[in-house]
């Protein structure tokens, strides 16, 4: 997370974060950043820094799957997804197997070492956003989850979306007043991608050659919140 004088950038993983997060601290050295917190969540900010703007990076849930299972954090941290090994395709998931263990109950990727209880029937991407931007996510995950209740959750955060990060930055910078050279750098700077310890290529830049019917309607159930709030991500 970046903390600047009147406003918050939260970091949900997979969603173009590290892009945003370096150039904020370009543009706001002062900001305070701790770099062993990088994915800190809404509720982790500090106190001073609760009532700010609080900004964050939104990805369409097809490219987000996709993203995280080929990053393979999966491979190296199984601990981090309940139930991967006993899979019986273990440790050779093919993509479908992936996001349909995801969408399994207790199953949470990153959001269940946060020791989250996800309502049942709820997708993976669904939970994360709430795990991090939510205003109270504990009421959350203890009541009973309603489209309602996610909008409520990410009421006032303002979205940068990943499939136009630069150019969303860069408008968001300018609202705040900061020079147009600075922003214009940002408009023609290149992706930034975190380091992979087990570094290997994206078979496909487009999520589509990832997915069958089914599996895009398996995906659109689950973080169906996601897809009414958000419509322009929509298949």
């Amino acid at each position: 997370m970046v903390c600047a004088d009147d406003f918050a950038f939260i970091h949900l993983p997979k969603t173009g974060g590290s892009f945003v997060q370096h150039h904020l601290l370009e543009v706001f050295p002062d900001a305070i950043h701790d770099p062993a917190n990088r994915h800190g969540t809404r509720a982790e900010l500090p106190r001073k820094h609760r009532r700010p703007q609080v900004v964050g990076c939104l990805r369409n849930p097809f490219d987000w799957y996709v993203s995280h299972y080929e990053f393979h954090w999966w491979r190296r941290y199984p601990q981090d997804f309940p139930g991967i090994i006993s899979h019986r395709h273990w440790p050779q998931l093919g993509f479908a197997d992936f996001v349909r263990l995801a969408g399994a109950p207790g199953a949470v990727f990153a959001a269940n070492a946060r020791g989250r209880r996800e309502p049942r029937g709820i997708g993976a991407m669904t939970v994360a956003m709430v795990t991090w931007f939510g205003a109270d996510p504990e009421r959350f995950f203890t009541a009973k989850a309603t489209l309602d209740g996610f909008q409520e959750q990410l009421a006032g955060v303002h979205f940068l979306h990943t499939d136009r990060l630069s150019n969303d930055l860069a408008e968001f910078l300018l609202a705040r007043g900061v020079a147009e050279e600075k922003v214009e750098q940002i408009r023609g700077a290149a992706p930034l991608r975190p380091p992979n310890p087990t570094p290997h290529d994206r078979r496909h830049r487009d999520w589509r050659r990832y997915y069958t019917p089914a599996l895009l309607l398996h995906v659109r159930c689950l973080d169906r919140w996601i897809f009414d709030t958000f419509p322009e991500f929509d298949a």
